[in-house]
């Protein structure tokens, strides 16, 4: 760890002499995570990479780094700068942005202002764009979409709220006509019924162009109770909106929480379900809860047989059975305890330290010791 700003341009010059020594390289992760550092070892690589990400104070020696590196397919680019670094770049972007700049591009994510220079003329399939959608930016990014040789048919976007979703999404999903996973994510201020807007008629409508979108992913800043929703009338609305949509998932950015729907071709429209294993497997009798694991196979779930079953997972996640629910009867330690043992390297023939009574501290004979004074018990 160097703790001095100096040592800065040694850690540069020793990350570029060892990036030198890679002519066999293809993918490259460069995270820099003070604003101190420079992109500068990204530039005049021997190597040709195809998969570059950058999350770094970005400058203008990365824009010259995708100039030198014309075989890179994925690009993901993340900036930790304030927006006004981004704004800053601006000039630069459009003096060192080439048409000729990455032309194999096949999967961006990008700001805003970088994919809207690098979107034209490339064959990009797979877009993410982590600015939050303005109308002026929407548009721009639209009419940059529809010059891409794509076509792009994944797409993910950020937006504040429904009514920027209202103003915002038309323009772009005009633009990409082929489109197959969409992935929206909801900026919410405060806990907005966002999920039942796009349930009306006029959320719907946005959709109704869109008959290609197999997959749908919508992420909730704010929303708390999405495990315990049933969104049956969200999922019959979607499917004659959407009717090639096959997969649908909603997740709680708040809880760490997500559930996902799969449409099985039962019947005429189909019929929904939670994805594979709540479709296979019960629900956990206990803890289930804290985390909403599920189960993956192995043993049935009979403690006696395996306590540890490894077909669970995750944290003190195991089933109990009824005599652990008894409370254990704690008794003081012994006055002495009988040691032996070896002391140094030892010897073979045994133990070369003669063997003692040796008398017990009194924290560990007296009553207190074993005294439970905070009950943290469970009512299984």
């Amino acid at each position: 760890m160097y703790r001095s700003k100096w040592c800065l341009p040694a850690v540069l010059r020793l990350v570029a002499t060892n990036l030198q020594g890679m002519p066999n390289l293809t993918g490259l992760d460069y995270i820099a995570v003070a604003a101190l550092i420079r992109c500068s070892p990204l530039r005049l690589l021997p190597c040709r990479l195809q998969n570059l990400s950058v999350f770094a104070f970005l400058d203008d020696d990365v824009l010259h780094a995708l100039n030198e590196q014309s075989s890179i397919r994925r690009l993901s680019i993340l900036d930790m700068g304030p927006e006004s670094n981004e704004v800053a770049l601006i000039p630069a972007m459009d003096r060192i942005i080439l048409p000729t700049t990455l032309p194999a591009l096949e999967e961006l994510i990008a700001p805003l202002e970088l994919a809207y220079r690098l979107l034209p003329g490339r064959p990009i399939r797979h877009l993410s764009v982590p600015s939050v959608m303005e109308d002026i930016a929407a548009s721009r990014l639209a009419q940059a979409i529809a010059a891409t040789r794509g076509p792009i048919v994944s797409l993910h976007l950020h937006t504040f709220s429904f009514e920027t979703f209202e103003r915002t999404l038309p323009a772009i999903l005009q633009a990409t006509t082929q489109l197959l996973v969409l992935n929206l994510d909801f900026i919410e201020i405060r806990n907005q019924p966002t999920l039942e807007r796009l349930n009306s008629s006029p959320g719907l409508s946005f959709f109704t162009p869109l008959s290609r979108p197999r997959k749908l992913l919508l992420r909730f800043t704010l929303r708390a109770t999405l495990l315990q929703e049933d969104h049956h009338d969200f999922l019959q609305s979607f499917q004659h909106a959407c009717p090639a949509l096959e997969e649908v998932v909603l997740s709680s950015m708040l809880r760490g929480e997500s559930v996902t729907y799969a449409r099985t071709a039962v019947g005429a429209g189909g019929k929904w379900d939670k994805k594979v294993y709540d479709i296979i497997h019960p629900k956990r009798q206990n803890l289930t809860a804290i985390r909403n694991y599920v189960r993956i196979g192995g043993l049935a779930d009979d403690p006696r047989a395996d306590p540890q079953d490894r077909t669970w997972f995750g944290p003190h996640d195991r089933l109990f059975i009824e005599e652990e629910a008894d409370k254990v009867d704690f008794k003081p330690g012994p006055e002495y305890v009988w040691c032996w043992g070896w002391d140094g390297a030892g010897d073979l023939d045994g133990p070369d330290v003669d063997p003692i009574w040796e008398k017990m501290d009194e924290k560990s004979t007296s009553g207190q010791s074993v005294e439970v004074k905070h009950d943290r018990s469970l009512d299984l």
